[in-house]
Formats: structure tokens, sequence, C-alpha cells
């Protein structure tokens, strides 16, 4: 914003963030929740190269490159009218796809440790070791939260921590929360019906994992029509 754009502004004004990027790289988290109105606003700055300070009469160039990044398939938001196409385009330069914490199980325990080292630094402990019995269990998790959700955990525990190795019992665990792979190979039957419809949950979300949020692909994954694949989708309330 100019100095004096609203009440409480600096005098001097102050840059955002497209100005602070200016010749280098802003990274987008989350691309998919801007809003409607806000992305036409955003690609008038990617068309024009040129942003407009809150309070200014003029324009000021700049020079950036943009790395966005979502969980969620912006080709179907695209069609549902809740992003918008020429933007998409705009956006879609270079498309890398990061696969699912628990599709690449290896990952796991170098990114615990990597949090770990990065928790001790700002909460001053010293944490080096994660012991045999919690590697195990991290790795038997499907993390449906993915590296946000390992980062919470290790959070968690490393500010309970009393020593330099990382348990269960420092992150007091809950079955409720997170259930053990062998817990769940031993869950007592359900009824038929219960069964297809955990069955189906299952089948409709690793399709969708595998297709990266493309629909049309996960309904040829599960070999059933797209519009089978919306009503289930609907039916089980899935995301």
């Amino acid at each position: 914003h100019e100095g004096g754009a609203f009440s409480g502004a600096k005098k001097e004004g102050k840059p955002g963030k497209i100005e602070l990027a200016q010749h280098g790289t802003l990274f987008l988290d989350e691309i998919s929740e801007l809003p409607y109105q806000a992305q036409g606003k955003f690609l008038r700055v990617l068309q024009e190269r040129e942003v407009e300070r809150l309070g200014g009469t003029g324009c000021k160039n700049v020079d950036i490159r943009i790395v966005a990044a979502t969980n969620r398939d912006l080709k179907t938001l695209v069609q549902e009218g809740k992003f918008r196409q020429d933007l998409f385009y705009r956006l879609y330069v270079f498309d890398l796809k990061i696969p699912s914490l628990r599709q690449r199980k290896e990952d796991i325990l170098p990114l615990a440790y990597y949090f770990i080292q990065y928790f001790n630094d700002r909460l001053g402990r010293d944490v080096k070791k994660i012991d045999a019995t919690l590697q195990e269990w991290l790795l038997s998790q499907d993390w449906p939260g993915n590296v946000r959700e390992l980062k919470a955990l290790i959070e968690r525990g490393m500010n309970i921590v009393d020593g330099n190795v990382l348990s269960m019992d420092a992150l007091y665990i809950s079955p409720s929360h997170y259930t053990n792979q062998l817990e769940k190979e031993h869950e007592p039957l359900h009824s038929l019906e219960e069964e297809v419809r955990k069955a189906e949950i299952n089948a409709i979300q690793r399709a969708l994992e595998e297709a990266d949020g493309d629909r049309t692909k996960a309904a040829q994954k599960l070999n059933i029509h797209i519009a089978s694949l919306y009503r289930k989708i609907a039916k089980y309330k899935l995301k």
C-alpha cells in the first residue's frame, strides 16, 4: 500500500509480497483456495506484469516467477466453475505431481528427522534419535494428512520429550486418531453392506489419489462411468 492509504497505514507505504519477490520466485500454497474475484486480479498481474498499490495512482512493473501448489484437482474446479480457466492455463506451464506420503514410505523417516532438527533449533531441544518402536509405527501409518500431519506429530513430541530419544510415550498417541495397521487388520467383521461401503470408499480414494485427483482417470481405473463416480463421491461425501 501507499502511505496514508488507510487508517493505520505506514507513512512510507509498504510493498506487497509480489513486489518483494521482484526478480525472484513467489510460492503460492493452496492456490485453489484463492477467491474467484481475486483470481481475476492475479491473472492481470501475470498478464500485464505489473501491480498497483492500494491508494496508489500508478503501476509498478514486476518480474517474478510463480510456483503454485494445491492438493486439489484444478481441472475439476475449472469444470465446476470454481477456478478460472484462463488463470489455470497461465499457471499450467510445468506440472510436478508429488505422490502422497503413504506412496513413498522411504521418505517418512528422513522427513521425521528433518522435523526433529527443525524443532531442535526452534525449541532448544537436543533430540538425536527416534526409537525402534516409534520408527516401526511411523512406517505403518497411512498419513491421510501427508507431510503436514507428520510435522504436527513430531512437533507434539518435541514439546513433550524429556531426553534425546523420541519415543511413543512422548507423542501421547491416541488410538482414536492414529490406528496401527496391525489393529486395522484385526477389526471385527461388520455387515456386508458396511464392508462394501468401506471397500468402495477405499477404492475410490485410492483411484483418485493415483489419478492425482483427475476424476475421469479415476473412473477409468475403477472401470465405471464418470457419472457413477460422481454419484458415489456425493453419496459418501468424499472430497
